[in-house]
């Protein structure tokens, strides 16, 4: 969904070079011509912990001589990597979660996917500024098509009743079973998913979701543009730094491991509006809450 593209297409010179002693030489392999990957690129390069080479796969770039570690940064630049079958230790970025990929040819990597533990305090305390939700019972619901996603919302699960969440499957791939379930939450939390990598698909289900006085939480600027009060936005250029300083820690000290990516939260004061707004005319028309708002919207999704 990012539409900018960061020029150069390519770099195949280092990004930085010390200006005085020795750097270990990184190569950074990425996915994608797009800004966050180059934003990404900038903060790793930044740190100056590392000589960095920087380039984009689909054009079937090669492995700069004296370099120590791969860094494929994103799921089409480990494939890419995997394929050339090197001895060289590679380190994942802006993987969607260690789950997905196969972590022995990886000494650790960086995820995009942010944890429970992480997310659901954070959400929990931006809700409590709302009198409509502050210190009480809420019902989460979470959009899935993928079984990885249903595993992640199953942990999501556990962690809940701690911050006096209840979970609540919303089955993209089961409209009826969608609409059933969306009738008993209060709030939904998206999370990357393949049945929404189509702009046209999600922005209908944002306006359904929206339409039928759901407060939305979303993963980037795209789902504010449509109607969300709030969004967890990776900070690219901070997961860069982030992620430099522990592939360092990963090969002088041998710490390794996986960490999540860095984020900033962004609130669309328009969208909570219209949220507190319907939920007002709402409790005046208690007779028509069961009608559903957009009939067709089923027809669509198949």
């Amino acid at each position: 969904m990012f539409r900018h593209v960061f020029w150069p297409l390519l770099l195949w010179f280092s990004l930085s070079l010390f200006a005085s002693g020795w750097a270990q030489r990184v190569q950074l392999f990425l996915s994608w011509n797009l800004k966050p990957y180059w934003e990404f690129a900038e903060g790793f390069e930044k740190t100056h912990l590392f000589e960095t080479y920087v380039v984009v796969v689909e054009v079937e770039p090669s492995i700069v001589e004296g370099t120590v570690a791969l860094v494929p940064v994103g799921h089409r630049a480990l494939k890419f990597l995997l394929k050339k079958r090197t001895s060289l230790p590679m380190w994942g970025a802006l993987i969607l979660h260690p789950s997905l990929v196969n972590t022995e040819n990886l000494l650790g990597g960086l995820y995009l996917r942010l944890p429970p533990r992480v997310f659901l305090p954070v959400l929990r305390e931006e809700l409590d500024k709302l009198p409509l939700f502050k210190k009480r019972h809420i019902n989460l619901g979470i959009p899935y098509s993928d079984p990885h996603n249903l595993q992640f919302i199953e942990e999501v699960a556990l962690w809940a009743p701690i911050w006096d969440f209840q979970i609540i499957t919303l089955p993209l791939n089961d409209w009826q079973s969608f609409q059933k379930n969306l009738s008993q939450t209060e709030v939904v939390y998206f999370i990357p998913d393949p049945f929404l990598e189509s702009e046209e698909v999600l922005s209908r289900l944002l306006k359904m979701v929206v339409l039928e006085g759901k407060l939305v939480v979303g993963y980037n600027r795209f789902f504010l543009e449509k109607g969300a009060f709030l969004a967890f936005l990776i900070d690219y250029k901070r997961a860069g730094k982030k992620a430099a300083q522990a592939l360092k820690n990963c090969l002088e000290k041998k710490l390794c491991g996986w960490i999540h990516a860095p984020f900033k939260l962004k609130r669309n004061k328009k969208a909570l509006q219209y949220f507190l707004n319907l939920h007002h005319r709402k409790e005046k028309e208690t007779s028509k809450k069961g009608e559903p708002l957009v009939s067709s919207f089923s027809h669509t999704l198949r």
